[in-house]
């Protein structure tokens, strides 16, 4: 889906997983996405605020696919035009 907003999206053990959210980035303004997972839910927050949630075990997430911030390696995949300042992954 090309909707221009943030998406976080799991595939874990048990389920998969997309959340899509809050305005259209293409503003201008810089921007902090949050994709967070607990052993119940997922979330999406934009700026600091939930932006969508669902309560879901999704399992564990193991593989050794690489990790893909603004854009997917299929054919025709998203269309990310923007500057990316800083990524953090946190383990908990």
């Amino acid at each position: 889906m090309q909707s221009g907003k943030a998406l976080c999206q799991w595939k874990g053990s048990s389920a998969n997983v997309q959340l899509t959210g809050g305005p259209v980035l293409n503003n201008g303004a810089w921007h902090t996405i949050s994709c967070e997972k607990t052993s119940t839910s997922v979330t999406l927050r934009l700026d600091g605020t939930v932006r969508a949630s669902r309560s879901v075990k999704i399992g564990s997430i193991s593989n050794s696919a690489h990790l893909l911030l603004g854009a997917k390696t299929t054919s025709g995949g998203d269309q990310y035009q923007g500057l990316l300042d800083e990524a953090t992954i946190t383990l908990t």
